[in-house]
């Protein structure tokens, strides 16, 4: 049987002394070792919080479209979301298939203090949908497939 080789980074934290002394006495009772104890309740963590993960990742999405002083676009996996500044805004959502446009949605947005949450409400809508396909999507795209453009030339 061929070994697989796990990707792994070594990183020290303080616990507390019970939570050491539980974590040596289950690691015992259950011949595990502490590592993959801690590793498995870790991934429990994230996967009882994705909902605040994915909100969070719309919201970062949102914000840089937002803050850009020109039109921006930001590519999230299969999908442009094209913010145009001006009186109203306008937030264009664009889902490419083999490089071309399939579908195309168009939303103005008053241009107004709240209108961060119009333009997340909006791509909360579209990204729960690639979520549903593709629940591991924020890992695969969030900081390594994001990338901002100006598009006002």
């Amino acid at each position: 049987m061929p070994l697989i080789k796990k990707e792994v980074v070594q990183k020290t934290y303080r616990i507390d002394k019970e939570l050491e002394q539980s974590l040596e006495r289950l690691s015992k009772i259950l011949n595990r070792s502490q590592n993959d104890l801690v590793n498995y309740a870790l991934k429990l963590l994230f996967i009882d919080n994705e909902k605040w993960f994915f909100e969070d990742y719309v919201k970062e999405i949102a914000t840089k479209l937002v803050n850009c002083n020109d039109d921006s676009s930001i590519y999230v996996g299969d999908y442009e979301f094209i913010f145009q500044n001006g009186r109203p805004c306008h937030l264009i959502i664009k889902e490419m298939k083999n490089k071309e446009c399939v579908t195309m949605n168009s939303f103005d947005i008053v241009y107004e203090p709240g209108m961060i949450y119009e333009v997340r409400r909006h791509i909360t809508h579209i990204l729960e949908k690639l979520y549903e396909k593709k629940p591991n999507f924020i890992d695969d795209y969030i900081y390594k497939h994001i990338e901002i453009n100006d598009v006002s030339e």
